[in-house]
């Protein structure tokens, strides 16, 4: 991903608009470009950042930043691990009913 890409990103990422493939791309990008990490920052800043300063609690912009950026990635993982260990168990069953199967005819 480049750094235009990336900028363009930046809404659909805070949006949370962006699947597993895109947020892997982005995040990656974001830790190797200071340049786009800042624009991040700024963008994250000014959607989020000035709401939760307005509230009257305290803002770490660096760790709420990161907080995201992997805790978006973390909720994909987690889908994944998910999905992964569903089509495991369904082809543990479907090898199950073919052993009954060949056991009862054979």
């Amino acid at each position: 991903m480049d750094c235009l890409e990336a900028e363009k990103k930046i809404p659909l990422f805070l949006e949370n608009r962006m699947d597993e493939k895109e947020i892997r791309d982005f995040v990656e990008h974001i830790e190797t470009c200071p340049e786009c990490r800042e624009e991040l920052a700024i963008h994250f800043l000014a959607s989020e950042g000035v709401a939760i300063i307005e509230e009257g609690e305290s803002f770490d912009l660096d760790k709420e930043l990161d907080e995201r950026l992997y805790g978006s990635l973390k909720k994909y993982e987690s889908k994944s691990s998910l999905w992964t260990g569903l089509w495991m168990t369904e082809g543990i069953a479907i090898l199950i009913i073919i052993a009954i199967f060949l056991y009862a005819f054979l």
